[in-house]
């Protein structure tokens, strides 16, 4: 139950303006994690947000797109993918 070490310093990339993380999805490897942050409920369990990738080895924290709003964003199994949707289309970015 002690704490032994920060996974992620929000501090350090003050440049993205990330006040608070609102929940994260992570990778079947434990490298990468999903993150997201400024969440908009819509219609009962769906929302918009924005999100972001971090890199565990190479403590690379990334917007995953320019674009605000997005919804309902998935890592693939590797950790190499995420698919997400963005006003009614679906997207695939390379990590």
């Amino acid at each position: 139950g002690k704490k032994i070490s920060k996974l992620l310093d929000l501090s350090k990339h003050k440049e993205l303006n990330i006040k608070e993380i609102e929940g994260f999805e992570v990778s079947a490897d434990d490298n990468t994690y999903l993150l997201y942050t400024n969440v908009v409920r819509g219609f009962r369990r769906s929302f918009v947000a924005d999100y972001y990738t971090y890199n565990c080895s190479t403590h690379e924290l990334l917007s995953l797109s320019d674009k605000k709003g997005i919804s309902a964003a998935k890592l693939s199994p590797d950790g190499y993918l995420v698919a997400f949707a963005w006003n009614n289309n679906l997207y695939l970015k390379k990590l």
